[in-house]
């Protein structure tokens, strides 16, 4: 398929303008991006009331490398909004919970952060933003399902590439 570079240049600019709009200002200004999409993630799941997350489902969820999970997570919890439990199951394991002062915190920072979009409904409609919310979920799936060939060839490339040195 051939590339059509106008279009192409319109969406990554379009893409970095959003992006530059948003990283520039700190979204909420208690937590930083990361920091609060932690919260956000330990907040749902005790919501749910499943099983409590790690610092390892934390990375494979939110894309976070674990060193940087792992400043997040100190920084959390030396503001108290975070506590580790080990695991009564597996004691090699440590559940990451918002602590009782951390739920009320990242509920008013969520508050915060839903007037944005709420600012862009008020200047351009519901029905625009809900089919630019549909968009952004459908290309969303596109990316995690290239990304998940691009992963799946590169594993394959590297097991071929084992293959070759072991003979």
């Amino acid at each position: 398929m051939e590339i059509n570079e106008a279009l192409c240049e319109e969406i990554l600019d379009g893409w970095l303008g959003l992006s530059t709009a948003i990283s520039n200002d700190r979204l909420v200004s208690a937590m930083t991006y990361n920091e609060s999409m932690v919260c956000g993630a330990l907040y749902r799941q005790q919501q749910l009331g499943g099983q409590p997350l790690t610092a390892t489902d934390l990375c494979a969820s939110l894309r976070i490398l674990k060193p940087q999970m792992n400043v997040i997570l100190n920084s959390l919890e030396q503001r108290g909004l975070i506590r580790r439990v080990r695991s009564q199951k597996d004691r090699r394991q440590m559940h990451i919970l918002l602590t009782e002062q951390g739920v009320p915190f990242y509920e008013e920072a969520h508050r915060k952060l839903l007037a944005l979009p709420q600012g862009l409904v008020d200047r351009l409609g519901e029905e625009k933003m809900r089919r630019f919310a549909a968009m952004m979920q459908e290309v969303a799936r596109c990316f995690e399902d290239m990304t998940a060939k691009s992963d799946a060839g590169k594993l394959t490339a590297e097991k071929r590439s084992g293959e070759q040195y072991e003979k």
